[in-house]
């Protein structure tokens, strides 16, 4: 089996709620909910999310796949004080609404300039094999049908990094369901339980999950993980430098992802020389930057197909590696952010 990770678009939808963690804790209305709502953040880049698929023969069926939002402060400051199962779904079923805690660009932009982002891990799915039921969770991941699992949790894993790589990161959230997904979350060392609900439960008995499928509420902020672990790294982040304009942003992302010019202008709706001239200006404004300017100064200048090429390769491996350049930031207006304490209920 052949693995590759690519960004999640809404044509995944179908195939990616097959394999859902919420596929039949919701009703087919709220499953039509949720697609509008990948239809409507994912093109403007208020989603994140990336597919874990395989290749093998020519394929593109989804292993796993995840996808955040940012949040507001205020969303985070009511989950902290109440709890309750499900809630960062319910944020998605809200996305576009003149009420929605969804961050939108512009809002991502002066929330990672001005003491980071909250993010949300709103949807996630894993195809295969997991324990069956009654299994301990220690012994199916020494066992050999644990080890495809394992390979694409890796790869999402990774996926999940990249995806969030270069925002100023405040803190993060998700939730998982049932004893195999506690296990996994907590064996790490980064993620931590925020909440098993046990409070909102009591109010409803006769609503209490099973063991396999009862919820549970993930957390992490920088202090919490373990250092040079996979999350620990996302939390370090610096501020741009280069300074590209919202436009030059959203044609270097579409490279990153690894669309040709052809494709960047068709998925933009600009022309190609609009895409070229983007690639101009953002070679002067590498060039210009002592420190970055040093990874693009040996190119020659010439003008055959072949050159062009190989400087434009280069100038996307070098965004590649600084994100950062690419992400939202706006530093006006100044925003007055919450004080957010850590969960006072957490456990390790």
């Amino acid at each position: 089996m052949k693995l590759s990770v690519r960004p999640l678009e809404p044509e995944d939808f179908d195939e990616c709620w097959a394999i859902s963690t919420l596929r039949e804790k919701f009703p087919t209305e709220d499953a039509c909910r949720v697609r509008a709502a990948w239809a409507y953040l994912l093109p403007r880049d208020e989603m994140f999310g990336a597919v874990v698929a395989d290749v093998s023969g020519g394929g593109r069926r989804p292993l796993a796949f995840g996808a955040v939002v940012f949040v507001t402060d205020e969303w985070m400051a009511e989950v902290r004080s109440c709890p309750k199962p499900f809630a960062l779904t319910q944020l998605m079923l809200g996305a576009g609404k003149p009420d929605s805690s969804i961050l939108n660009q512009r809002q991502i932009g002066l929330y990672n300039a001005q003491g980071g982002l909250n993010v949300a891990v709103v949807h996630r799915g894993e195809f295969a094999r997991k324990p069956p039921v009654g299994a301990r969770w220690e012994e199916f991941f020494l066992s050999p049908d644990s080890q495809e699992f394992s390979r694409t949790v890796e790869r999402i894993v990774w996926a999940f990094q990249e995806v969030n790589r270069g925002f100023h990161l405040r803190e993060m959230i998700c939730e998982g369901y049932g004893p195999f997904d506690l296990q996994w979350g907590l064996s790490g060392g980064n993620w931590k339980l925020r909440s098993d609900y046990a409070e909102y439960y009591s109010r409803s008995a006769e609503c209490f999950p099973s063991e396999q499928e009862h919820p549970y509420l993930f957390g992490a902020t920088k202090d919490e993980t373990t250092v040079n672990s996979a999350l620990w790294f996302m939390f370090q982040a610096s501020p741009p430098v280069l300074g590209f304009s919202a436009r030059q942003k959203q044609v270097f992302l579409q490279a990153v992802r690894g669309y040709s010019n052809e494709s960047i202008a068709a998925r933009l709706a600009i022309s190609e020389e609009s895409v070229h001239n983007c690639f101009r200006m953002g070679y002067d404004k590498v060039r210009g930057h002592p420190v970055l300017g040093a990874e693009l100064q040996d190119e020659a200048q010439t003008e055959t197909g072949k050159d062009r090429s190989r400087k434009r390769d280069r100038f996307v491996e070098l965004l590649r590696t600084h994100p950062e350049e690419l992400r939202p930031w706006s530093t006006k207006p100044v925003l007055r952010r919450m004080d957010i304490p850590v969960f006072s209920a957490s456990t390790g």
